[in-house]
């Protein structure tokens, strides 16, 4: 049997393909927004985070994980090769539901792997939100005292 020519997992769910049976035709709109046209269906997809070819991706308001690897990555896995690359992050959201205490950066401001963007308190306790990759902030999305959801873009980076 051979190896697919492409692979693309989303959650537990992995799909292989020998040839691109269904096109998918890509503009994209900005940095990390792409419009997309999946036959006659017509998406909007923005790149949240991306560590190597693992992405996260917001789709019609959903948050997908989604890996894609061609032959060459398979076939790099089959003989046990490691071809993972550092984390690119190019949004911060909420791990939990919580309230902002503080916000440590402002919208420009340079920052290292590791150091501490805001200030999230959930169940009494606070939680120093760090970012995982070097970057530049691009926007912030919340304020001081501001309510958020588990998943919701708090931060987005350049």
């Amino acid at each position: 049997m051979s190896l697919p020519q492409f692979r693309v997992t989303i959650g537990e769910n992995q799909f292989d393909f020998q040839e691109n049976t269904q096109p998918i035709d890509l503009v994209r709109i900005d940095t990390n927004t792409y419009h997309a046209l999946l036959g006659t269906r017509s998406l909007l997809v923005r790149v949240i985070a991306r560590m190597g070819k693992v992405m996260s991706l917001e789709v019609e308001g959903k948050v997908y994980e989604v890996a894609i690897e061609n032959a060459y990555d398979l076939l790099a896995d089959k003989l046990g090769l490691d071809t993972t690359e550092s984390i690119v992050e190019t949004a911060i959201f909420s791990p939990m539901p919580g309230l902002i205490v503080e916000l440590l950066k402002t919208p420009g401001d340079a920052f290292e792997e590791g150091d501490s963007l805001l200030i999230l308190e959930a169940m009494k306790m606070e939680n120093v939100i760090k970012a995982k990759s070097a970057g530049t902030i691009k926007s912030i999305n919340v304020a001081k005292g501001d309510s958020v959801e588990k998943g919701q873009i708090l931060i987005e980076l350049d």
